[in-house]
């Protein structure tokens, strides 16, 4: 029962920080922050592939 009153509270606390982030009428500003949080994961994926899994896609020697 914790665990899931724990659960939904950290659900309604994302849910409440990230709607901060959008707004309702200025959608070229949504794209903008969603194609943003895109690259950023994108950024995080190289990374971990990079230093985890000893893949780097921007090597020029492998191929």
């Amino acid at each position: 029962m914790v665990r899931k009153v724990f659960t939904a509270a950290f659900l309604a606390a994302i849910t409440v920080s990230v709607s901060g982030c959008f707004s309702l009428t200025n959608w070229d500003e949504n794209i903008r922050m969603i194609n943003h949080y895109g690259e950023s994961a994108n950024e995080w994926r190289d990374l971990t592939n990079k230093y985890f899994f000893d893949y780097d896609k921007n090597n020029p020697f492998e191929d």
